[in-house]
């Protein structure tokens, strides 16, 4: 059970709608209290899992992509002698040139060349 879910039960049941409406008694002072730590407890969680997501988002983006540069130009030389063959205009002259643009990149490793 997730803490909103506990938050909504305790809400929900009889004792806690009474104790809030004759007189403050110690029953709703327990709910409220109980309710107020599920809250907490439940906004730290978030925090928490925000957190992580963030620490992991950093790890992913350090971590160097790996790749097998053959393949990858192997690929992209096929798609370029697709295109070739249906060579009629500066369409097929734009991708021929960017096909070529990014076998370079990829056998120099990125555009920064690491």
């Amino acid at each position: 059970m997730e803490e909103r879910e506990a938050i909504a039960k305790l809400k929900a049941t009889t004792d806690y709608r009474y104790s809030h409406y004759a007189y403050t008694n110690d029953t709703g002072k327990a709910f409220d209290m109980a309710i107020k730590a599920l809250e907490e407890q439940a906004s730290e969680k978030r925090k928490s899992e925000k957190s992580m997501r963030i620490e992991a988002k950093k790890l992913i983006e350090e971590h160097p992509t790996v790749y097998d540069v053959d393949k990858v130009v192997e690929q992209l030389e096929t798609e370029g002698s697709k295109i070739e063959i249906q060579y009629e205009n500066n369409y097929e002259k734009g991708l021929l040139d960017g096909i070529g643009k990014a076998i370079e990149i990829v056998k120099e490793g990125g555009t920064d060349g690491r």
